[in-house]
């Protein structure tokens, strides 16, 4: 879970399913603590979601600060003149790959199968767009069962569909990961109808929380 509506949208539709469907197995919310580059109280709400839908919550933390990170890259990187400074990009995502991905892969481990869901939408961008609904989790899974590269969403979903035919034949050797997306064709119409609020409800009360933890601190 990041804190954001997506996130805080898909948690309580898999809550209701997870109850509704009887599915096996533990549901639970995981996010990655990011310190002092986290924005005030996306902790404090995460929590209050899990509180509210009956969720565990797990949070994982890495041990260098995004700030070391950048730091480090900066320190390796080509001294040019009219270089750019060592920012976090698209191609250098320290937020998203070392502090969260990693972390939450590491903690997953544990478990010999996995369905990972995460809240993105396609109507946020054109990559998102272009993102399969259920890939293999590459990253921890058996490297049997990983997916190629290259392959487009449709050849992600048929490889994810095979990787668990494979998996379930071979008596589940191994461990199998999955990324579910889950609310992947959601229009934000959908997203704000599950929260039962608005935008601007929404947005409201986001800021009075970061508020309260700044005034705390």
């Amino acid at each position: 879970m990041s804190g954001g509506k997506d996130s805080d949208a898909m948690l309580r539709h898999l809550a209701a399913l997870h109850r509704s469907q009887q599915w096996p197995g533990p549901l639970f919310a995981i996010t990655a603590e990011l310190g002092r580059i986290e924005w005030p109280g996306t902790l404090e709400h995460i929590r209050s979601v899990c509180f509210q839908t009956g969720i565990k919550l797990v949070v994982v933390q890495q041990q260098r600060a995004a700030i070391a990170l950048a730091e480090e890259g900066e320190a390796i990187a080509p001294e040019r003149e009219g270089d750019k400074p060592f920012w976090s990009s698209s191609a250098a995502r320290y937020c998203t790959k070392e502090l969260k991905t990693a972390e939450v892969d590491r903690y997953l481990r544990r478990f010999p199968s996995v369905v990972c869901a995460v809240g993105i939408r396609a109507e946020e961008s054109s990559s998102r767009a272009k993102k399969p609904s259920f890939p293999v989790r590459n990253d921890i899974t058996t490297v049997s069962l990983k997916a190629s590269k290259g392959l487009n969403a449709k050849e992600h979903e048929r490889w994810a569909e095979e990787a668990i035919a494979r998996w379930e034949g071979s008596d589940r050797t191994g461990r199998l990961a999955l990324t579910w997306n889950a609310i992947l064709d959601w229009p934000l119409e959908q997203v704000w109808e599950t929260l039962g609020t608005s935008e601007e409800t929404w947005s409201t009360d986001a800021l009075c929380m970061a508020l309260g933890t700044l005034q705390r601190r």
